[in-house]
């Protein structure tokens, strides 16, 4: 493979950094000591790299301020700074799956990354792909181009179980495919039996487990590289009842008000743009709680991917 497919010795216009989903671009890897990002970047080229800041917020530039790489934000005694997101600014040249992004118009970069990712949500001028990590933004509407575009740690899935399927038959699905782990909580939980906070662990594959007493939301979160692919974890979502989106949409409606409360959170979890109209009507609603609720998951709410 030659220089310019890889980050060689070339100016940042003739450099094309390919992006690698879920794991860094060009030589840069997310999570890889930030001493041997900084040489990755030297060797390619891209050096000198200074340390400085964006929006006072801690970077590494590379010549040109084309290439930033961000610090994790840990404690110097916890572990030595790691790479935790890399930006790519004009005349950088970086590509997905062989397709442009910088300079490219936002819609149709937000169709692309929606094909490759149905996660891809649109919050303004961003387009973010959180199961690739890939973020982008244009800074104006549809037509204008790309002049950022950033590459993070994916966003893992999340799955809203059944409230009746209590933390016990949880527990024991994840333990019998293998994972180990459980309850991470240091006091007693709220309910008996039921604690808010749990993980388990199988190879490469995390899962974060939450627990909200109150309204009874169960939420499993698939963390780790390509943990949907994982055998295990296919296992897992098949075997676990889970809220669709269509009896979510349905509790929105009900009468109760924990179960209606319940339903505002999960369409907040599972990022439900179909419940739009849904959360306006509760946004006015007489009971504080669910008027509350509505609003801010309505704030929150990714906007409609816009056409190209």
């Amino acid at each position: 493979m030659s220089d310019d497919e890889t980050g060689g010795q070339r100016s940042p216009e003739g450099v094309r950094w390919r992006i690698d989903p879920g794991r860094g671009v060009g030589p840069l890897r997310i999570g890889m000591p930030m001493d041997a990002a900084i040489r990755a970047l030297d060797s390619s080229g891209q050096g000198p790299v200074e340390r400085s800041e964006k929006a006072s917020v801690p970077v590494y530039a590379s010549r040109g301020w084309s290439i930033l790489i961000y610090p994790a934000v840990l404690p110097a005694a916890v572990a030595p700074d790691t790479v935790d997101q890399i930006e790519l600014l004009p005349p950088a040249q970086v590509e997905l799956l062989g397709r442009p992004l910088l300079g490219v118009p936002l819609a149709n970069a937000g169709g692309f990354l929606l094909d490759v990712d149905s996660r891809t949500e649109r919050h303004g001028y961003l387009i973010e792909a959180p199961g690739l990590g890939i973020r982008v933004w244009s800074g104006g509407g549809p037509g204008w181009p790309i002049s950022s575009v950033s590459v993070n740690r994916p966003r893992p899935p999340a799955l809203v179980v059944s409230p009746d399927f209590s933390f016990t038959e949880i527990d024991q699905v994840v333990r019998t495919l293998g994972f180990a782990g459980g309850a991470v909580t240091l006091r007693a939980p709220l309910l008996a039996g039921e604690p808010e906070v749990a993980e388990w662990t199988r190879r490469h594959v995390l899962l974060r487990y939450t627990f909200d007493p109150v309204t009874l939301l169960r939420v499993l979160y698939l963390d780790g590289g390509e943990a949907v692919g994982v055998p295990a974890v296919q296992k897992l979502v098949a075997r676990l009842p889970q809220l669709s989106e269509g009896q979510v949409l349905a509790d929105m409606g009900s009468t109760d008000e924990v179960t209606c409360l319940r339903a505002i959170q999960a369409v907040s979890v599972l990022r439900l743009a179909a419940a739009r109209d849904r959360l306006v009507r509760l946004s006015q609603h007489a009971q504080v709680s669910l008027r509350t609720a509505a609003i801010r998951t309505l704030i929150n709410l990714p906007d409609p991917i816009m056409p190209a």
